[in-house]
């Protein structure tokens, strides 16, 4: 088909007893990372993300550098060893949701509570304002005309060439791609994936539940009946979506 195709696959998430704290392995994206960033990032806790994303990081090497992405890989091969990183134990889409505090709400707790007596709203937004939700995927590749998945615009080769020799070299999609799409139902209403994401939020305990240190709290949901993907693939099958980043 032509058609957005998202299979579930096995992710791999940080063991939450093996860190510091689920936001202090965060990093921004590779490209917006400034000076003085990384050593902030990797004196908050020695296995931050970014050690991967930007190979590398805390070594002297510059990214730059001939087979430095040997490095990420290295790095990722030990954690995963060590028990640093585990492997997600069955297949799953995963609904992932980032929200901000709501005005003059201060800072909520994670859960959403706001309250003494820890009330919290029925979907657990309750004092934050939900920015945007969406489903985390392995996008089946098209060809670079394919009317499902639209480029993104005056990319640079370089960097393309840097993240794509890391993913060869890693074997690993380290940062996902960021993809938009028209999620409306024929009768002007949220399609059927959309009212699942919501519903999931609303009704289960996230997986991952961290607020990082510009006050975006992150939530993360694994989906993984397979009704649910076969919902998601008939929602999306006829759909196009964009490359924005």
């Amino acid at each position: 088909g032509s058609g957005l195709a998202l299979a579930p696959f096995r992710g791999i998430r940080y063991a939450s007893d093996r860190v510091g704290g689920i936001a202090n392995v965060t990093s921004p994206p590779y490209d917006v990372i400034g000076p003085g960033t990384v050593e902030r990032l990797l004196e908050s806790e020695p296995h931050n993300v970014v050690r991967l994303i930007l190979p590398g990081a805390g070594s002297g090497q510059s990214p730059r550098d001939p087979g430095v992405t040997e490095l990420a890989a290295r790095e990722l091969r030990d954690w995963l060893a060590s028990g640093v990183l585990l492997r997600d134990p069955r297949p799953a889409l995963y609904a992932y949701e980032q929200s901000l505090p709501a005005d003059g709400a201060g800072m909520p707790g994670l859960d959403g509570t706001t309250g003494p007596d820890g009330s919290t709203g029925p979907d657990g937004t309750q004092g934050w304002e939900v920015v945007q939700r969406g489903l985390v995927g392995a996008l089946r590749l098209v060809p670079p005309d394919s009317p499902s998945v639209l480029p993104h615009e005056d990319v640079m080769p370089g960097p393309v060439e840097g993240r794509r020799e890391l993913m060869e070299t890693t074997q690993a999609n380290l940062e996902p791609i960021f993809l938009l799409y028209d999620s409306g139902a024929a009768d002007g209403g949220p399609s059927a994936a959309t009212r699942l994401v919501d519903e999931v939020a609303a009704t289960r305990n996230p997986l991952v539940c961290a607020v990082t240190d510009d006050g975006t709290r992150h939530r993360i949901w694994a989906l993984t009946d397979p009704a649910e993907h076969r919902l998601v693939a008939a929602d999306l099958a006829e759909r196009s979506a964009l490359i924005p980043d």
